[in-house]
């Protein structure tokens, strides 16, 4: 699948490519995932949750602030943006919930290093809703994605208490 999407765009894939390239008969597909969009869903919460912590400076601040600087960068690129779409269509919101526990585990890990360095650092839930919560929305429902510098100052709000 992985190989397909780098081939082509989602929207000239179909079962039947799928189903040749993995050696099964289209009816797999469907009896497995019932539609195509179910299966680029299940396939795009995959890739999400692939997203890798930086690794640890020293500096816990620093490091949300690169981790929060590589998601907008992936996901308000073309394919990120897809990824997006892809991630929550379809009739399920556990897919949605997987892609909320992903970010939520990356930021607590995250807020581990700050709080073991002394820092007393927002929870992952506040840190979701005031700073990664509006980028998202702007990478979903705008023309014109979110710039890094939006996503920091976001970031920088929060993490003086200046949102609450």
């Amino acid at each position: 699948m992985e190989t397909l999407r780098q081939e082509k765009a989602a929207s000239e894939i179909t079962v039947p490519m799928i189903a040749a390239r993995a050696g099964v008969t289209p009816s797999t597909i469907y009896r497995r995932w019932g539609d195509l969009s179910q299966l680029l869903a299940d396939v795009a919460v995959r890739q999400f949750q692939a997203d890798a912590l930086p690794p640890d400076s020293g500096n816990w601040q620093s490091d949300l602030g690169l981790w929060l600087e590589q998601f907008v960068d992936e996901m308000s690129s073309g394919p990120g943006r897809e990824l997006l779409r892809e991630a929550l269509a379809g009739s399920s919101t556990e897919r949605a919930g997987q892609c909320t526990e992903c970010i939520l585990r990356n930021l607590a890990s995250i807020i581990a290093r700050g709080v073991r360095q002394g820092a007393t650092p927002p929870d992952a839930e506040t840190l979701l809703d005031r700073v990664v919560a509006p980028v998202i929305y702007r990478i979903l429902f705008t023309k014109t994605p979110p710039t890094t510098r939006y996503a920091a100052g976001l970031l920088r709000q929060c993490l003086d208490g200046e949102i609450d």
